[in-house]
């Protein structure tokens, strides 16, 4: 199994208590299961649930992808195995809604593509669990999609300045040209032909990223839906954030 490959060397031998999330479920033909956690303090992890599949331990629901839980553990000389789970949020709403689903899922490829084993990574964690709950609770797709990456990337020094242009400074008061980075004024456009954002759109990209969560959810789904911003606008500007995500891997 693929967690046998992790040793965790910072954690003692012993019992492990974490809170998280699921992120990946794997079964072999011996009806063992691992996971793939996402755990507070810890990071992303393989922990071992030998027998599970086959119905000698149940952990109910708490396995499924995107489950958020407390975890006890137990470190082994070289693996960690699953002992119980407290199931503290299932997401159920997004079980019901395949569409809301698939863009947590999305999230989730992202995180186990751009996280280390073994590395906290307390800050997605957090980012992760609050952009699925504002998923329940109404928030628009696309634009949320949008906050979730810049968020991260802000998170990791990397997101785009909102406010600045990143060549010489100056504040950005009317329509940018999207570089490599992040937004560039009008007196330091490179090139031509590159994508240009209206004062407007950039406006709007502000607005996703930096509303607070009520805000966020009541402003893009009562009021931006109906600017003309719609979900290939937003698709193409998270595509860019993804691009810088993807060169700092």
């Amino acid at each position: 199994m693929e967690g046998d490959r992790i040793i965790v060397d910072f954690l003692s031998q012993g019992p492990v208590r974490s809170s998280g999330v699921v992120l990946r479920r794997n079964l072999d033909a011996e009806g063992n299961m691992s996971l793939y956690l996402l755990l507070k303090g810890i990071g992303p992890i393989w922990i071992q649930a030998p027998g599970s599949a086959r119905g000698r331990v149940r952990f109910g629901g708490g396995t499924e992808p995107l489950c958020w839980s407390v975890f006890d553990l137990y470190k082994g000389p070289k693996r960690l195995y699953l002992k119980s789970i407290d199931i503290k949020d299932d997401m159920w709403k997004l079980r019901l809604d395949p569409h809301l689903l698939l863009v947590a899922l999305e999230w989730d490829k992202l995180i186990i593509r751009y996280t280390c084993l073994g590395i906290a990574e307390d800050n997605v964690l957090a980012l992760f669990y609050w952009s699925m709950r504002t998923l329940c609770e109404g928030g628009d797709p696309p634009p949320l999609s949008w906050r979730f990456l810049w968020r991260w990337l802000h998170s990791r020094g990397e997101a785009p300045d909102l406010h600045s242009c990143e060549k010489c400074g100056t504040p950005l008061t009317s329509e940018v040209q999207w570089s490599e980075t992040g937004f560039l004024c009008s007196s330091c456009y490179n090139d031509l032909h590159g994508l240009i954002l209206s004062k407007q759109e950039r406006l709007m990209l502000e607005a996703a990223a930096l509303m607070d969560r009520r805000r966020f959810i009541l402003f893009f789904s009562q009021i931006a839906g109906r600017t003309g911003f719609d979900a290939e606008f937003w698709r193409a500007q998270s595509d860019r954030l993804k691009l810088i995500l993807d060169r700092s891997r």
